[in-house]
Parts: structure tokens; sequence; C-alpha cells
């Protein structure tokens, strides 16, 4: 059963691959936080040392900032990766494809604890099925499948092995010494998680809650397991936590941070190791019946001074409410931050049709766990489920997290239906009769049933060619991945401002600073919102200086900006949508838009008139790059979808005039590579002084990054006409030319 299990868990993962043919290498992924966490093991390998770095320079450039990710799953990554190669192209390649495949077996291993923890619980076919759904499971798969190098499929596993292994220690037939080892097991694992995920916090509450409920019922029912096991599952809990824990970023500058690893989370286990001491000693069936009481009315009094004051913990606790506020207003574009039900996803292709049948198999599990003579091993599962159903309805994440206990409480089910009275009813004796590989059969193909997308999934990659993307073709990710390719062979530091989304890539293709990624707020609410200021900004002068601000070299963009400008509203100008976008559903443009910087450089950096003309050019930025990839999106002709442009001092080309005569200078400048040609245009008024000057941020004699200027500038005023020849001197050092 568990061949079978681990066999169909391991094909769906692997043929429902998200890898993309790239021609440096031979596949590549575009998941941002995989990027990140490849950048995170690509500079520990390089630096050295027994932990990752606690900090990025890269990120919310200028300023940096702690890296919100503990440092445990990177610890596990550099574990299973092996040894890198010496040479640093090379093992920047590696890195990629190894963090991008070691997910896959997390999934593998949780399938088989699905089975396992199923089998536990009512037999073989409950671990069959169990084992079987979650192996199928889309929800799983999106973050388990190859081309995926996220952390969730190692917290999803350590989760479901934490209520496992809690659920073992509850059964009756468990000696001390046992639930002793179980406890300090599961803490351990619980431990790890909250080192690799913060979020891992609702693991530890939800053990909590289960002895918790074992607490309460302990005056009527004891429960041998309690104590013992909630003792030692919060110290080990602790002990694995403790290193993480001391050498967090965050103890600093938020020392009782909830949404950051920091001090409150020890305490926190703390906390929960103190309640277990008392009933160590004090057994009197009176104490027994009042502790549970004492213990809330503590927790209730001293948790609301503390919010109530804002003192230590309550500090972090209030912040952490702040920070959901900002999420809400700042991530809401991120798929998974959105909720499962009403966010246009297909929760049952999701979750599986089995899910339809959850509520009615919880129901029946819980009568169980919450029976007068309870089975207590059912617990963790019956109290599980709904937490994490309700966490997945409220952000997809966590639908991942939720497949696995659903698939015990589904496999649990299925076996309690077929050995109940009713089945005995209505189930013929020569079906109940049949032989178990045919029973195991049929199981097997209602769970393929129930995953019908999951399996159609499964055999189109059977027939695909093995060098086709692994998923719909990203036009958009490839283009930032040429660019970043391309910028990581240009001399410098500097940063690159970007849409939130591709800050990730930057830091890890181009080898830049970013200014935002889908870290959010979590490093800085200024620097998430720079981005989305300078897209929307109108005004040269503010333009230009918010790249200044941020030290921002380079800006990059492609063709899918307009469908990110209702988060970009968000971000920057929350609640002035009605500005820049068309009432409805979707996002249609208003003209207005066409005057933000975010239009302009999808226009060669000028400004489109309502009538299609074009206005002058940006003068402070030049294109240096434009992707080979093209797409028929912005004009009628093919154009490039991604553009790089840099920020440049530019040279100041002045004539003498009398004062209202205007001097127009233009360059054409073409890209042979993307087989791409635009021309700069800018011009200036003589005032006062009898001069006219224009910037122009192009040189004529020497290459501009990719761009090739077809000849020397020209330049018209007052019926005078002339050519002049720009050197990279110029541009890069505000050098000033006298055209007459």
């Amino acid at each position: 059963m568990l061949l079978v299990v681990a066999a169909l868990s391991w094909t769906a993962r692997e043929l429902q691959h998200q890898k993309i043919p790239w021609a440096r290498s031979t596949w590549i992924t575009s998941d941002s936080d995989s990027l990140y966490h490849m950048r995170r093991l690509d500079r520990w390998l390089e630096a050295g040392g027994p932990l990752p770095a606690a900090n990025d320079s890269y990120l919310n450039h200028p300023h940096g900032s702690a890296i919100p990710w503990p440092p445990y799953y990177a610890v596990v990554t550099r574990v299973l990766a092996g040894p890198p190669p010496a040479d640093a192209q090379a093992r920047h390649d590696w890195v990629e494809r190894r963090i991008a495949s070691i997910p896959r077996w997390f999934g593998v291993a949780a399938s088989l604890l699905a089975a396992i923890a199923a089998w536990r619980l009512a037999g073989p076919m409950a671990g069959l099925v169990a084992g079987s759904a979650h192996a199928l499971s889309l929800a799983g798969i999106v973050y388990e499948r190859v081309g995926n190098g996220d952390h969730h499929a190692w917290i999803t596993l350590l989760a479901g092995a934490v209520l496992w292994l809690t659920s073992e220690a509850l059964r009756a037939d468990r000696s001390r010494g046992q639930v002793l080892a179980l406890g300090a097991a599961a803490g351990a694992l619980a431990g790890v998680a909250l080192g690799s995920w913060v979020a891992s916090l609702l693991t530890v509450i939800l053990v909590q809650l289960t002895l918790a409920w074992l607490l309460v019922r302990a005056p009527r029912i004891s429960a041998p397991a309690l104590v013992p096991f909630g003792l030692t599952f919060h110290v080990a809990a602790i002990v694995a936590l403790l290193p993480a824990a001391a050498t967090s970023p965050w103890n600093v500058a938020q020392p009782w941070s909830v949404v950051n690893l920091s001090w409150f989370h020890v305490v926190f286990l703390s906390l929960g190791a103190a309640v277990f001491l008392p009933p160590t000693f004090l057994r009197a069936p009176a104490f027994t019946r009042a502790y549970p009481w004492l213990v809330a009315a503590g927790l209730v009094v001293v948790g609301g001074a503390l919010v109530a004051t804002g003192i230590g913990p309550g500090r972090g606790i209030r912040e952490g409410f702040a920070w959901l506020g900002r999420e809400d207003a700042f991530m809401g574009a991120v798929w998974e931050s959105r909720g499962l039900l009403g966010s246009g996803f297909d929760p049952i292709q999701i979750l599986g049709a089995e899910s339809l049948l959850l509520p009615f198999a919880w129901f029946a599990l819980a009568r169980r766990a919450f029976a007068r003579r309870p089975d207590d091993s059912l617990l963790p599962w019956a109290i599980a489920v709904p937490l994490l159903a309700a966490q997945a309805i409220r952000q997809t994440r966590f639908a991942g997290a939720l497949v696995l206990p659903m698939s015990v409480v589904i496999g649990w089910a299925v076996v309690a239906a077929w050995r109940s009275d009713f089945g005995r009813r209505h189930l013929g004796a020569g079906i109940r009769r049949a032989p178990a590989v045919a029973l195991a059969a049929v199981a097997l193909l209602a769970v393929g049933f129930a995953h019908a997308e999951s399996v159609r999934r499964t055999f189109a990659g059977l027939s695909r060619d093995p060098a086709a993307p692994g998923q719909p073709e990203q036009s958009g990710a490839l283009a930032v991945r040429e660019m970043t390719d391309w910028l990581r062979n240009v001399p410098g530091e500097s940063a690159v401002l970007a849409a939130w989304t591709f800050g990730h890539a930057i830091e890890w293709g181009a080898d830049r600073p970013s200014i935002a990624t889908n870290f959010g707020t979590y490093v800085g609410a200024d620097g998430f919102r720079a981005p989305a200021e300078f897209f929307l900004a109108e005004d040269v002068a503010v333009a230009e200086s918010l790249l200044t601000a941020r030290d921002a070299e380079f800006v990059m963009l492609t063709t899918y900006l307009p469908n990110q400008v209702r988060h970009l509203v968000r971000a920057a100008a929350p609640g002035q949508e009605a500005r820049w976008i068309e009432p409805g559903a979707g996002t249609r443009l208003k003209y207005d838009w066409y005057r933000t910087f975010g239009a302009r450089l999808l226009f060669d950096g000028r400004v489109l008139g309502a009538d299609g003309s074009l206005g002058p050019a940006a003068d402070f930025l030049r294109l240096v790059y434009c992707t080979e990839r093209t797409e028929q999106r912005m004009r009628p002709a093919p154009t490039p979808v991604g553009f790089l442009w840099q920020r440049v001092p530019g040279a100041i080309l002045s004539a003498g005039a009398s004062p209202g005569d205007t001097l127009r200078v233009s360059v054409e400048v073409r890209y042979p590579r993307a087989r791409y040609a635009h021309v700069f245009e800018s011009f200036g008024v003589a005032g006062e002084d009898s001069v006219a000057s224009v910037r122009v941020p192009y040189a004529t004699e020497s290459p501009n990054g990719d761009g090739v200027a077809a000849g020397p500038a020209r330049w018209t005023i007052a019926g005078a006409s002339g050519e002049v020849t720009i050197p990279e001197a110029a541009v890069t050092r505000r050098g000033a030319l006298r055209v007459r």
C-alpha cells in the first residue's frame, strides 16, 4: 500500500512540474519565494558559517532588512542539496535546480505520512484512501511539484508529523516512557517548524488546543498522557527553537514581534510548559477540577493586561494586529493570500471532490473523539480540520496544510462507514467478501475520480514534450529572467526598481538589490510602496527623485504592467482607483494612466497623447535593454515584452537663441538583438539668458547597453539644424555640449 501511495505521489509531482526550459541551464523556475530561497542558500554556500545570514542588504534598498524567514529551512535544503560545484556560475544553476526539486520529496513523505496516520487509526484501506487522496491533491502539488522550491511543502510535512505524533501519544495503550518520547519528538518538530516559518505557531496552537480540551475534561475522564506529553512537547520545542530565536535579527528592533521570530515565541512556549508543571506535583481532585479555570482566568487577565498596556509581549500582539491590517491593503494581489472561497478559485478542484464529504466525515470522527468514552487518538485530527479549513477559506496557502489531516479524516470515515451497521445493511455480502486487491482498486478509482483534474494533468505530463514548459508560458516572467541574466553581466551593484512581483527575481537573477518584493510590508512599507509611487508618478522631477532616494539605477517593467495598475493604486494611492481605472470588473484604464511613468516607459519614455501622438521623452532614463521575446499587447506591431531603463545624469546640449526659440533634439537608437528601434525626442525653450538646452540620456559614439545609436544626434533651432556626437562620458557625467 505504501509503495502505491509513494509511486502515485512522486509521479504526480514529477509530471505536473513547473520547470521552464532555459538556454543557459537545463531549466529554471519563476516562483518568487523559491528564488529567494535560492539566493539565501547561495549566499550561505559562498560565505560559510553555522547558519545562513539573517540580514540582506539587497532587500528594501538602500536600507537593507532583516530576512523575514527564520533559518531552519535553509539548513534543511543545504543538508539535502549535497556538495555544490566550485565554480560560481555552475553553483548558481545547480542551486536553482536543487532548491526547486527538494519539495517533491517532502510531498511524497507527506503522502506516506497521511497513509500511515490513517492506517494506524482504521487499517490499511483507510491508509490507501488517505495517502492516495493526498498524493493527487492539487492543493498540495502546487507547492510540492518539481519547479517550486518554496518552504510550504516542508511546513506541511512537519505540521502533519506533529499531529500524527500527538495522536500516537494519546492512544490508550501508550506507556509513560512512550508518551515522553513522542512528546519530545513532536515538540522538536514543532520547534523546527517555527524556526522555518513563524506562521507554524498555528501548529503549536493546534496541539495546545488538544491538550486544553484534555485538561478541561480531566476531572471526568482522565488522560494519562496529558501532563507528560504537554510538558515534554513544550520543552523540546523550546530547545529546538532556541538557536534560531537567539540569532533572530528581529530581537533588536522588534524583541516581542509575533509575525517575525523573536523572544515572544520562546516565552509563548515557556508559558505552555509552565501550565503542565503544577499538575506534575499536585493531583488532588479539587485541584484537578479547578486548575483549567485557573489557567484560563490567568491567561485572560495577564494577556489582557499586556495587550492593554503594550508592555513586552503585549506590544508584539498589538503590532501583529496592525500588521494584519497592512497586509490586507498591500498583499491582496498575492494569489495564495486570497481566500479559497469567493476569489475565483475552484475549491472542489483544488481540494478534491471528497472535500464535499468532509463535513460529514469530520462530524463522525468528532463524535468519537468527544464521546463519553472517547478515542483520544482522533482528537488532534478533530481539532485541526475545522481550524485549518477556516484558515484555508481565509488564505488559500493553508489549503495545502489542510489536505493532510483532511485526507486522514476522509480515510478514517470511509472505513468507519464500511464497518458500521449502515454499511453492513446496505452492502451485499458478495461485495464485503470481495478480495482486498479488488476493493483497493475500487478505492483508487474513486479517489482518482475525485481528483479528475489532477489525474488529467498527470497524464498530460506523460505525453508532453520533455523540452516543453511545465506550465503555461509566462511571457512576463521569462522576459524578466532574460533581463536579469543580461543585467548580471553589467558591472556595478546599484539597485533595480520594479513591481514587487519581480523583486526576488532581480536579487537572484541579476545579483542586485531590489526595492520591493513579495515580502511586502515585512521589510518596510515605504519600500514596498516606492515602485507603485514611481509607476503612477506623472511629474518628471517626482519620478527622478523617487529613484534617487532609493539609489535605483535601473527600472524594469514588462507589458503586463497594465494588469497590475489596480494593485499599484492600492499600494500608493488607496481610494483613488477612479482616477486611472474605469469602473467595473477587470482593469480598463482611463487616458490619465497613459500620463504616468509606468505607461511612458512602455512607449519609449514618452507621454502618449489622447490623439495617439507621442510627447517629449523622459530625459533622465535611457533604454538599455529590451527583450527578444515579443508580444502584440500594447501596439499594433509586435514589441518587446520587457524593457530595462537606466537612470543617467544625461548630457546637456545647449544652443544660443532668442528668447522663446525652441531647441529640438532627436536620437534614433536600435536594438539589433530584439529587432527593435525607438527615437528619443525632446526640446527646450530659450529663456531670458538666450540659451536653450536639452538633456539627452543617450550616447551616440558608444553603445547604450544593448542599444546603438543609428548616427549622431540631430538638432534644430530657429531654422538652423545640425548633428552632434555625444560621448558616453558626457551622458554619465552630465557633460555640457554646445551645438550653436
